[in-house]
Formats: C-alpha cells, sequence, structure tokens
C-alpha cells in the first residue's frame, strides 16, 4: 500500500511540474526565435521589409541535399547561364581565342552551374584565370573535373607563383587519361563522367600530392619549376591543340567557412532575391554569427532538426535590410513520431510535450488507484470466511462435494489440496 501511494504521488507531480513548466513558457514569452538567438519581435528583423527575399530553402522537410548543389569557394550558383568570359565573378584574367569559350551552362550531368572552357582553335585557346587574395606556400585545392569527349582532347589545370608568374606546375586531362607534372598516366577517364580531384602542394619542398575521388594518385611528386608561393590558378587548352572540359564547384582551403572536402557531398541551394542593390549581405544559420556571402550560396547540409536562416544586409548609405526568418526541417530517416512543420513556434511543440506527460501522469494514476480498489476487494473476499457457502459440503449423488474458500472450485472430499490454485483443504 506504500508503494502504491509513492507511485501515485510521483505522477501526481510529474503532472504538477509539467503544468507548471507549460505555464511559464506561456507567461515568459519564450519562443524559438529566442532559442536561435534572434528577436521575438519579427517586426524588428525587417527594417526595410520585402528587399531581400529567400527562395530556397524552402519552408518543408529535406530528407536528402539538393542534387547537383556542391558547397565551394567557386560553384557559380550565383551565375546566370550563358554569362562568359571575366563577367564571370570567379574569372579575373581571360583569353579566349576565336572559336574558343568560357561560359557558364545550367547543368551537365547532374551537376547545376558549371564553367565550360572549350578550346576549338589549334593556333590559339581559351584560358580562365583565378587570382588569390593572398600567396599560399602550403594549402590544398579541390574541384570537379569532366570531359565531353574521348580521344584528342587536352585541358589543364595550371598553379602559378604569384598572378600568373612562374608557371608551377599543372595536371592534364589528356587523350583519355589524367596526366602528372611529368605528363605521366596516373589514371583514365571515362567521358561525360565527373571527378573529383584535390592538389596539395607544399612551395617549401616544391612537391604535390594529387587525389582523384579520393585516392591517392600522385604522392610527394616534383613541381615543374621551384617557386615560392602559389597566387593563382588558371584552366586552359593547349596552344597546338583543341579540347573542352567543365569544371565545378573549386574549394581553397585556406577560405574562411571552407574545409578541405565540402565539396565531395552535395548541399543546400541558398538563394534569394532583392530589391536593391546592397553593399554588403550574409546570413545567419540557426543563430549563429553572420558568413559573408557574395550572391546566391550552397551550403553544407545540416544535421537533423528544425533550422532557420536568415539574410542581413546593408545599403550604401547603411541602411541594414534583413529578411524573413525561414524555416526548414532536415530529417535523413523516417522518424518515429512524424516533426511538427517548421513554421510552428516552439512553445507549441513545448506545450504538446507538457500536455502529453500530464496525460502519461493522468493514466499512471488511473491505472493504479484501480489497481488498489480491485486489491482491496480480494483482500476482502478470500479473508471473509463468514457466509457459510464459502466452505459448505454438498452431495452429489454419494459423492461428497467441498468448495475452495479461496477460488471457489468444487472440489472432491477426498482432496487434500484445491487442484487449481493449490490451497490446503483439510482444515476445511
Amino acid at each position: 500500500m506504500r508503494n502504491s501511494n509513492k507511485r501515485k504521488a510521483f505522477f501526481m507531480l510529474l503532472a504538477l511540474i509539467s503544468s507548471i513548466f507549460a505555464s511559464f513558457i506561456l507567461s515568459s514569452g519564450y519562443d524559438i526565435h529566442n532559442n536561435l538567438g534572434e528577436s521575438t519581435n519579427l517586426d524588428s528583423l525587417n527594417s526595410s521589409a520585402g528587399e531581400i527575399t529567400i527562395v530556397s530553402p524552402e519552408n518543408i522537410t529535406y530528407g536528402e541535399p539538393m542534387s547537383g548543389y556542391y558547397p565551394a569557394v567557386n560553384g557559380f550558383e550565383n551565375e546566370l547561364e550563358g554569362t562568359s568570359g571575366t563577367t564571370i565573378d570567379y574569372v579575373d584574367v581571360t583569353t579566349i581565342s576565336s572559336g574558343c569559350e568560357v561560359q557558364i551552362y545550367d547543368e551537365v550531368q547532374g551537376h547545376k552551374k558549371v564553367l565550360r572552357l572549350h578550346d576549338g582553335n589549334a593556333a590559339g585557346n581559351a584560358r580562365a584565370q583565378h587570382n588569390f587574395a593572398s600567396t599560399h606556400t602550403t594549402g590544398s585545392v579541390e574541384w570537379w573535373w569532366l570531359s565531353p569527349s574521348s580521344g584528342n582532347n587536352n585541358m589543364a589545370f595550371h598553379f602559378h607563383e604569384g598572378l600568373l608568374g612562374t608557371h608551377a606546375g599543372r595536371v592534364l586531362m589528356q587523350d583519355d587519361s589524367f596526366k602528372d607534372m611529368d605528363s605521366i598516366i596516373v589514371q583514365s577517364y571515362v567521358a561525360n563522367q565527373w571527378y573529383h580531384h584535390k592538389v596539395v602542394f607544399n612551395t617549401i619542398s616544391d612537391t604535390y600530392d594529387w587525389y582523384i575521388d579520393g585516392i591517392l594518385r600522385v604522392n610527394d611528386g616534383n613541381f615543374e619549376n621551384p617557386v615560392a608561393n602559389i597566387g593563382s590558378t588558371n584552366i586552359k587548352g593547349g596552344w597546338a591543340s583543341t579540347g573542352s572540359c567543365y569544371v565545378n564547384a573549386i574549394g581553397y582551403d585556406w577560405y574562411p567557412n571552407y574545409n578541405s572536402g565540402d565539396n565531395l557531398i552535395e548541399g543546400l541551394l541558398l538563394s534569394y532575391e532583392n530589391t536593391t542593390t546592397l553593399d554588403w549581405i550574409g546570413y545567419s544559420l540557426d543563430g549563429t554569427p553572420n558568413i559573408t556571402i557574395a550572391g546566391n550560396k550552397v551550403i553544407n547540409f545540416p544535421e537533423n532538426g528544425i533550422h532557420s536562416i536568415i539574410l542581413s544586409g546593408t545599403t550604401s548609405v547603411g541602411t541594414i535590410v534583413k529578411s524573413d526568418l525561414r524555416y526548414f526541417t532536415v530529417i535523413t530517416t523516417d522518424p518515429l513520431i512524424p516533426p511538427l512543420p517548421p513554421n510552428i513556434p516552439l512553445i507549441i511543440l513545448v506545450l504538446l510535450i507538457g500536455i502529453g506527460i500530464g496525460i502519461v501522469a493522468m493514466i499512471g494514476i488511473i491505472f493504479f488507484i484501480y489497481r488498489r480498489r480491485i486489491q482491496s476487494r480480494k483482500r476482502f473476499v478470500i479473508t471473509s470466511r463468514s457466509e457459510p457457502q464459502l466452505g459448505e459440503k454438498r452431495a452429489s449423488g454419494s459423492e461428497v462435494l467441498r468448495v475452495c474458500p479461496y477460488c471457489f472450485t468444487k472440489i472432491k472430499g477426498t482432496h487434500k489440496y484445491c487442484i487449481v490454485c493449490g490451497a490446503s483443504l483439510q482444515n476445511d
């Protein structure tokens, strides 16, 4: 009886705590914006409403990354199809001979927003150069590379000291093969198939490692020429040959908010529209500090859960503008309990949990009260031996029958124990 009272008291206390907690949440005005480090006043998020509108991620549940979009320093996701030459943000210097092309394509073999270089002039070439903001003695460069044809194709990814200074070396896409800086074949390739490349360079030792699809193909290879640093790269065809290639998701590990290997896995496209010219724009995911972006950006695919993202910008006169807070959910496996839509505030979720706990507590209390009453009745029936029929002996023909005082089963008079419950009948 004491244990039953303790359990009853425990569940009553649990229900009380749940109710108090839910009441506190309601009275304090706590919501998901506080949890994410944002203001509870949504009006304060828009000092100039409508000037920034988030297009994606959408207010939906994502079970997988967005196909074809890879996080990178230069993923070209902010470019329009057909953008060419130095109009492309990534391209600082270009050479485009007659019959050649440096241009953005919307999609090639499942990759969205890619850079195409086509060298159709055996007496000229196509070249797209990118200059780093600073030079580096060590680092890694990653990119996706595709050849649209086999056979006589000649394209290369070059590394230079400073801004197109001394040529350190190149890795080649040539004649159905990838070749190192000594023009030695390291791996064959298949036309119209994307390959992930990573070159780790060290200008102190003038060596490099080359990974293709995560497999080390060149270990401590030598540069073609010794250099003090790497300050620029370029992609181009040969002057005396022709060829084409596609490039996507170029990453440099010294850039802020980019880690080596990020562009291996697809992410989520952060895209937006704005009605005014902005001098600066950045985004905050789940209330973290703002990350500066130059335009549409692919972000790493977040972990499971409800997330929020907001864009902030400044105009030329210093006005701060912000988008609405956009919610989305990531669930990569089937949940046991379906998630709430991402636009439902946390207060509702907490309130529902509190109500659920209260219901469980009340069911527990009712169960234990019912159980206690049943047990009390059984104890009364078993211990009350005053009713004469409980010990009554009856005759059935020539055989004397008795009734078990515990389970009320009719027993032959010759039995000493109840055949059902095993109770002793010797003193009956």
